[in-house]
């Protein structure tokens, strides 16, 4: 009977083990193939942005960047005053992948005038 209860003890702790290891290598692993340069949130990406593309940059080097980074974007069809971008796969776990839609708003002059970052999170 000790035995046996031995085992279940053992198997019990392999199994939390395992449940507690396993989204952890899966999400290192997962990262190793995935860089993520402008950071890991939506936050840390707006910051980059805004370091890198501030108010009142010309707009053929916000595309520019983007190109460089290999973002895919769309310029809004009206008046091309507007280009949306998403930063895809920034993050991951067994269950999410996490990305960024960055919006950015031109003036009459072609400057950014706003920059605006929203996570977005698909799943099963």
């Amino acid at each position: 009977m000790r035995a046996r209860h031995r085992v279940v003890v053992v198997g019990a702790a392999a199994t939390i083990l395992a449940m507690w290891l396993v989204p952890v290598v899966w999400q290192l692993v997962w990262r190793s193939y995935h860089p993520a340069p402008l950071g890991r949130t939506a936050e840390t990406v707006d910051a980059a942005l805004g370091a890198a593309l501030p108010g009142g940059t010309a707009r053929d080097s916000v595309l520019s960047f983007l190109d460089r980074l290999r973002v895919p974007r769309t310029v809004d069809s009206v008046g091309e005053r507007r280009i949306v971008a998403m930063v895809s796969d920034i993050d991951a776990d067994i269950v999410l992948t996490t990305g960024v839609q960055v919006q950015f708003d031109f003036d009459s002059t072609w400057r950014v005038r706003a920059r605006r970052t929203m996570p977005l999170y698909t799943g099963p």
